[in-house]
């Protein structure tokens, strides 16, 4: 399964803890590090609340 998602351009993203997030919508934001010659990296995940507050959307 993970070489078919790699073959379509699909990045993965494991080891997440997600126990203690509400339910609700988010955009999930990852920024892996470019490591070269490697098959994985360590990333920083974040999730923003998907309604972000009217000051946030004009800076």
């Amino acid at each position: 399964a993970h070489l078919r998602l790699l073959e379509a351009g699909i990045p993965i993203v494991e080891g997440l803890r997600l126990a203690g997030v509400a339910p609700g919508d988010y955009f999930f934001v990852c920024l892996p590090l470019k490591l070269r010659d490697g098959d994985g990296a360590p990333a920083r995940a974040i999730l923003l609340p998907a309604s972000l507050p009217r000051s946030c959307k004009n800076a």
